[in-house]
């Protein structure tokens, strides 16, 4: 794959795949929507999490921390504190990458969120 043309080849993939009536796993969700924030379109991978909550299947904490990476490489803080609400209540354990990303996203307008968020990362994240 060609870095800057990947993401286009796995949306197409994934088209496929769909086309065909064969139900893409999470992991596949997971590594397309890696995938397009690595090729800096971002707004995909924002679309790819609402499409694959749509084939009801259930968010991880990855499919969390690449929609949170999304927003961060958007620089659109707002939906990251609204992510992490959303992965309490499904019960997904957030982890250091989360934290990070959820931080590195907030910091700036929202630093003082991002402090807070810090300091409840150390109480929450094991080593």
């Amino acid at each position: 794959f060609e870095p800057s043309r990947s993401w286009q080849q796995v949306l197409e993939l994934i088209d496929d795949f769909m086309t065909m009536a064969i139900a893409p796993d999470l992991r596949a969700w997971n590594a397309a929507m890696t995938c397009c924030i690595r090729g800096e379109v971002w707004h995909r991978a924002v679309q790819m999490f609402s499409t694959m909550e749509k084939h009801l299947l259930m968010p991880n904490e990855v499919s969390y921390n690449a929609l949170l990476s999304a927003c961060e490489r958007g620089q659109h803080w707002e939906p990251v504190l609204r992510t992490l609400e959303e992965m309490r209540r499904a019960e997904v354990a957030p982890d250091v990458v989360t934290f990070n990303t959820s931080i590195s996203a907030l910091q700036g307008p929202q630093w003082e969120t991002a402090l807070q968020l810090f300091h409840s990362a150390s109480c929450e994240v094991q080593p």
